[in-house]
């Protein structure tokens, strides 16, 4: 799959942060599953489309069913720089911090 085509979702976005960032794992299969943290991954279809996209691989050989570190392929460093996740106001969950900054608290009048 080739980056034009490729149209990342904001999960495949901060999951390809999470492995840029060093903070991911694969166990090793034809379906590699995703750590984050130590964690199992909750979105492991979406795991098994990155990595079957190219945009993700195990940073070293190793056997089926090795927990091995995740690193971006060339291909996933494309996609994570030409999709930046920016969030506008709008967008943004509304439990986010960003958007429950600017709202009264407490019976506050503001101007």
């Amino acid at each position: 799959m080739s980056t034009m085509t490729f149209a990342p979702s904001r999960r495949d976005l901060a999951l390809l942060r999470a492995v840029a960032a060093g903070r991911a794992e694969l166990v090793c299969g034809c379906q590699p599953d995703l750590l984050i943290e130590g964690r199992w991954c909750c979105d492991q279809p979406a795991a098994h489309q990155l990595a079957a996209a190219g945009l993700l691989s195990p940073a070293i050989p190793a056997p089926v069913g090795s927990r091995v570190p995740a690193v971006l392929t060339e291909t996933g460093h494309a996609v994570l720089v030409e999709s930046p996740c920016r969030l506008s106001a709008e967008s943004r969950p509304l439990g986010s911090r960003a958007s429950r900054a600017d709202e009264p608290r407490n019976g506050e009048v503001r101007p």
